[in-house]
């Protein structure tokens, strides 16, 4: 290679090269859409009492992630890391606004769950009142039916179970597993260690384990992920001290909607597992569970 020594062209060539890095520098973006539509989408958010409530980690996440982006910007104008962490700013924003929406769903869940509840306690005492008020009734007659329905009112209370056509039920919502997981949450499974001791007093009946899910993905995958899960809960179960010849575990995947799937409340109710408590003598029968 031709080393160029003369000092006239040298100063030529000099003279060139800053031209050529002005006009780079002139020719470099003054605005950043990438980075204003960011800071506009995390100032929305961070106006929402719920949102800062519910997604206030995937919140903080944001804002830092985007004074980086604006921090690249002014200082380095380098264009495509802002952009880059400006995407990332925006996912973190819509995490946190769709941690607020599971949250909010899932209470809405635990209230129903809660008048369910209240709605089945009432009817078990209305059918007590028209038992006392049967003149074959004899004294004794009537106070073991009441002991029966105090009994059962507070068994189902503890296990938060309702009598349904097809035997005990006991619903577990999505909360219990991470997206598309079927590893159970540390501590999610706290209510079924009254359900085990029921179990124990009462030998003559049996567990079917239920896994459903939502419509979302292809039914292949719902209906084994569905079976995971259940079989998740029942091996829960057998380590709490049930035998694992009293419990079954299927999965019914997407067939058994409790809810529509056209809303995320609606979704959230269908991604469930359902322990079923039957006698020994019943038939076990997938489907819909309705009021007993």
């Amino acid at each position: 290679m031709r080393l160029i020594t003369h000092p006239r062209t040298r100063a030529a060539v000099l003279a060139m090269a800053c031209v050529a890095l002005l006009g780079g520098c002139a020719g470099a973006p003054r605005e950043n859409p990438a980075l204003a539509e960011a800071r506009d989408m995390y100032a929305e958010a961070s106006a929402n009492p719920q949102v800062v409530r519910h997604g206030g980690a995937r919140l903080q996440e944001a804002e830092r992630t985007l004074r980086r982006a604006e921090r690249v910007w002014k200082e380095d104008k380098d264009l495509v890391e802002s952009r880059h962490l400006s995407y990332v700013a925006k996912q973190q924003v819509a995490q946190a606004r769709a941690q607020t929406e599971r949250e909010i769903a899932a209470k809405e869940i635990i209230d129903l769950r809660r008048q369910q509840r209240q709605a089945q306690l009432q009817a078990q005492r209305e059918r007590t009142r028209k038992a006392e008020q049967q003149a074959e009734f004899s004294a004794l007659e009537l106070r073991q039916a009441r002991e029966d329905a105090d009994r059962l009112a507070r068994e189902l209370e503890e296990i938060e179970a309702r009598q349904t056509d097809r035997g005990l039920i006991l619903t577990l919502h999505d909360v219990l597993f991470d997206v598309d997981s079927a590893e159970i949450r540390p501590g999610s499974l706290r209510n079924l260690r009254p359900l085990v001791r029921f179990m124990e007093e009462h030998p003559d009946y049996r567990v079917v384990v239920e896994g459903h899910t939502d419509n979302t993905g292809s039914s292949d995958y719902n209906e084994r992920l569905s079976r995971n899960r259940a079989e998740a809960v029942a091996k829960h179960m057998v380590d709490l001290g049930l035998s694992s010849q009293r419990i079954r575990a299927v999965g019914r995947g997407e067939n058994y909607p409790i809810a529509p799937n056209d809303s995320l409340a609606g979704r959230l109710q269908n991604r469930r597992v359902e322990v079923i408590v039957l006698p020994q003598d019943k038939a076990y029968e997938p489907g819909i569970s309705g009021g007993g």
